[in-house]
This record gives structure tokens, C-alpha cells and sequence, in this order.
């Protein structure tokens, strides 16, 4: 499945090309619950998400600072595998715990994946992808 129509199917948002057909998605990070739409260029810059993809599954993201600063950026990377999570639990200390997250899998990443949070708060982190390591007769991970 395309990213494009990945994000259509999870948030119903549908983005028209650029004329190098490059889908460009806004993330507002400014309220507590973050939220994705298409890119206008009038959209403030200010401690927000960009994230660009087109029809050949190549993902860029772009993470900028309350300045408007790019403070984060990942280029032109094909992205081989996605997943969401819309999960809600109960946490002991912290109460219902709600988390939607996309995941992007690259082989480029070969043991890790591409984390982007929007709720309750946006967050970008790529994570080890524990899954994809051997572990030892008491399950404690062999780093290679």
C-alpha cells in the first residue's frame, strides 16, 4: 500500500500532488492533541511535522522548532512496510494511557523503525526494532 493512501485510510485525509508529485501532510504540534492535515503554505511552520511522500513510497519528514527552525529531518527514504497503532490502556501510575503512532519500516533501517507519535502529543523517534535481534537461552538480546 502507498503511504498516501495509507494515511487516507487511518485519517480520511486526502492530499493533491505538487507538480513533482510530492504529497505533503501537516502535523500541528502546538495543541495537546495533535493533528494531521494536508500542507497549505499558509500553515505556520512553528513547532509542526511536514511529512512528504510520493507514489514510489519515498518518505521525507521535517520536524520544526517553536522558531520555525528545522531541527530534525530525515530525507528521501523508501519506506517498505507501514503499521499504525490506535491502542488505550490503563497504566498503574498514569491512568488510561492513549497512544496513535504511525510506523515505518525502511529497509535502509535494517533493525529499526521510523516512530511517529501524534497523540497524546507529537513525537518523532526511530526506534530499535528489538523483534529483529536473536536472543540468548534467557532472552536477553545478542547485539551484532
Amino acid at each position: 500500500m502507498s503511504i498516501k493512501n495509507f494515511i487516507k485510510e487511518k485519517f480520511n485525509v486526502e492530499v493533491v500532488p505538487d507538480d513533482e508529485g510530492v504529497y505533503t501532510y501537516f502535523v500541528s504540534t502546538k495543541e495537546e492533541n495533535s493533528s494531521l492535515k494536508a500542507y497549505d503554505k499558509n500553515d505556520n511552520l512553528c513547532s509542526s511535522i511536514l511529512m512528504e511522500c510520493d507514489d514510489n513510497n519515498y518518505l521525507a519528514i521535517k520536524y520544526f522548532n517553536e522558531l520555525g527552525n528545522p531541527i530534525f529531518v530525515i530525507d528521501g527514504t523508501k519506506i517498505s512496510a507501514m503499521d499504525f497503532i490506535d491502542d488505550e490502556y490503563e497504566d498503574i501510575n498514569d491512568g488510561l494511557i492513549i497512544e496513535k503512532a504511525f510506523i515505518f519500516y525502511s529497509e535502509t533501517w535494517s533493525k529499526r523503525y521510523l516512530r511517529i507519535d501524534f497523540y497524546p502529543n507529537a513525537a518523532i523517534s526511530l526506534e530499535v526494532d528489538y523483534e529483529k535481534y536473536s536472543t540468548d537461552e534467557d532472552g536477553v538480546i545478542i547485539w551484532e
